[in-house]
């Protein structure tokens, strides 16, 4: 099973079911299919005697109702509404049917016939996003850059190579499809009539798949006209591709080259014969010629017109299409623009990568965050709406200018109910305003974050895992304290420079003026990180970690109101249950304590704007007896009526 987060696991997973449903349907076997995107459980359920792999959730019960529903239906395949929702209708068409009831669902659930398009690869004047118009606000000095080199390219025939590196939603995608779009006329320019764009992308979970960003442009390449039959079934379609892709690979290439075609078997799934030579070559020989035959059929390419090479998710590439990349940026002729989108590369930076950067022709974008008005401007426009209510603004600040998340986490409102979207307008329903200091992260911003916490070393993973319990701002030496693995202790250190370097926490000295002295810590650079990965913890983990916090703080000295607070959030996590509560002995006299000597504290310190949170902690504090069976424990009761009594507490 795939271990992975990708932010494209529901794209693969609906281009999966359609094939495995156009397959079956072809050789008239019934079949019905239920796609849904969200969290799951996966790995060995039963006892000691007998076990067996199962995946166990709610996403997965609900996959079963939607596989039932689409037989009755008819319609073959369903999807919810998260899994819609996770991918761009430039890849997947979709028909909208009305809500339906299922079983275990209170709520009618939002249902989606997939339909994929034309298996080919689709030009840029093809395919056009109506988001992505909202993708490219703020980025006009990125535009004038690159509309300067397709410019560059169409009228002075000058090669160059052009990297865009920013992190996940920052717009990466965009620019690429941007320059594509105007390069073949979408956007009304000259451009097309002399130029033509071949595209590629890398992919987090093929990162071992040899060449498999270049399989892409090879079969754009070799693209053969489709007059494809409805009937004709997947596999029957595939064949008959490829043995037309054969065809126009012995038209294109030189006779010269015909004896290395075979090599390109992997490429293009393709069967032709090895000859003795070929098998004599060592894998770096055949890297050798692979990267002579495409860069024959680039170079015969771009004779005709100048070429855009666009290349995508750059960060996942395979070691062999890195190397075939660096060959054809350091060979390729002036009339092939190479343009490349990434994120960041985790260290240690390939060498090769690190060559094309350093080529005397390679220029580097880097995108920034938007600036506020902007990412306010990307909402609107995703949204349709002609203004953001002002109590959003702090949940748009948490997307810290990427215009991705921004706008997924005003829309995870919007869905939830607590923003509604009429005739343009948005509005905070007056009933939930409460609601918005909990952020709701949509599925498409865990997978995107999921996907980046995903390649770290398990080590760092753990780190922040752990680090996600504490909170937004963790200290280390409580950190050491309370980590789980001691053979891992002394690696600390090593980690948090590691992600420090990555991008994923930043560095925080806390000061104690009791003592005198300051502490080493650390913060994460973004909420929604902290929330995911922390999120992604099983329950029991997080109560655990929790319980380590707590017991922890408690051996420290709790006199200022944050170290109460914390103490107070910490076991709170924990006694969540009665059974919680009866397996730890004086925690709950404890917990009852902490609250009493908060509220002292807050009327000490802060009489006149306090009420409202020693009504929230006594309220909890009054709900955990309650819990716990309060009439067995009159004197806790008693203690905290008393304790809130001798601060002049009115009675909630």
């Amino acid at each position: 099973m795939q271990c992975l987060c990708g932010a494209d696991d529901a794209l693969r997973g609906l281009k999966t079911a359609i094939a495995i449903h156009t397959e079956l349907k072809r050789q008239q076997l019934d079949n019905s299919i239920g796609i849904t995107t969200g969290l799951a459980f996966c790995g060995s359920v039963g006892s000691t005697s007998r076990q067996e792999y199962a995946m166990v959730g709610d996403i997965v019960n609900l996959a079963s109702r939607l596989m039932g529903a689409a037989g009755k239906m008819g319609t073959g395949l369903l999807c919810d509404d998260t899994t819609y929702r996770s991918v761009s209708r430039r890849l997947i068409q979709f028909q909208h049917l009305e809500p339906i009831y299922v079983k275990g669902r209170a709520q009618a659930v939002d249902i989606h016939v997939p339909r994929e398009h034309d298996r080919r690869i689709k030009s840029a004047n093809e395919v056009h996003d109506q988001d992505e118009e909202a993708e490219l606000i703020g980025r006009d000095p990125e535009i004038r850059a690159l509309r300067a080199v397709l410019d560059q390219l169409v009228r002075e025939r000058a090669g160059s190579i052009t990297i865009i590196e920013g992190p996940a939603g920052s717009g990466k995608t965009a620019l690429l499809r941007h320059m594509a779009a105007t390069l073949t006329d979408l956007d009304g320019g000259y451009f097309s009539y002399f130029a033509q764009v071949v595209t590629g992308a890398a992919a987090a979970v093929e990162k071992n798949t040899p060449y498999f960003m270049w399989r892409e442009v090879l079969e754009q390449l070799l693209y053969v006209d489709e007059d494809e039959d409805e009937d004709e079934g997947y596999a029957a379609s595939e064949e008959r591709e490829l043995f037309q892709a054969e065809s126009r690979l012995l038209e294109e290439c030189d006779e010269h080259l015909h004896p290395f075609l075979p090599l390109l078997n992997p490429l293009l799934n393709m069967h032709l014969p090895e000859t003795p030579l070929t098998r004599s070559f060592s894998n770096n020989q055949r890297h050798i010629h692979v990267a002579n035959i495409l860069l024959h059929l680039i170079q015969k390419r771009s004779r005709l017109r100048p070429l855009l090479l666009s290349l995508d998710n750059f960060q996942f590439v395979d070691d062999a299409s890195l190397r075939l990349t660096y060959t054809l940026a350091k060979e390729c002729s002036d009339t092939v623009a190479l343009a490349i989108g990434t994120r960041r590369f985790p260290d240690p930076v390939p060498q090769l990568y690190r060559n094309i950067m350093s080529m005397p022709n390679t220029a580097k974008i880097k995108l920034k965050p938007l600036l506020p008005q902007d990412c306010l401007q990307v909402v609107c426009a995703r949204l349709h709406i002609k203004q953001v209510p002002d109590e959003l603004q702090e949940v748009i600040d948490k997307a810290e200018g990427n215009p991705f998340f921004a706008s997924e986490l005003v829309n995870a409102f919007v869905r939830s109910g607590v923003v509604v979207v009429k005739n343009g307008c948005a509005s905070v329903d007056p009933d939930q305003r409460a609601a918005l200091k909990d952020i709701p992260l949509s599925e498409t911003v865990e997978a995107m974050v999921m996907s980046r916490v995903d390649r770290l070393p398990a080590g760092q993973q753990m780190v922040l895992k752990v680090a996600s319990v504490i909170g937004v701002e963790f200290r280390k030496d409580m950190l050491k304290q309370i980590f789980p693995i001691a053979d891992e202790l002394e690696e600390i250190s090593d980690n948090l420079r590691a992600l420090v370097a990555e991008g994923a926490i930043l560095k925080k000295v806390f000061s104690d003026k009791r003592y005198m002295k300051e502490e080493k810590g650390y913060f994460f650079k973004s909420d929604i990180l902290q929330k995911v990965v922390y999120n992604r913890l099983l329950f029991q983990q997080r109560t655990q970690l929790h319980e380590a916090v707590a017991r922890y703080l408690q051996g420290q000295v709790l006199s200022s109101i944050p170290s109460l607070r914390q103490v107070l959030h910490h076991w709170g996590k924990v006694l969540t249950s009665k059974a919680a509560i009866e397996e730890r002995p004086g925690v709950l006299e404890k917990y009852i304590e902490h609250c009493c000597f908060l509220a002292t504290r807050l009327r000490e310190e802060d009489p006149d704007t306090c009420q409202a949170e020693l009504d929230q902690v006594k309220a909890h504090a009054k709900a955990l007896l309650e819990l716990a069976g309060d009439a067995a424990r009159p004197e806790l009761a008693d203690r905290l009526a008393r304790g809130f009594r001798s601060v002049c507490f009115r009675d909630a």
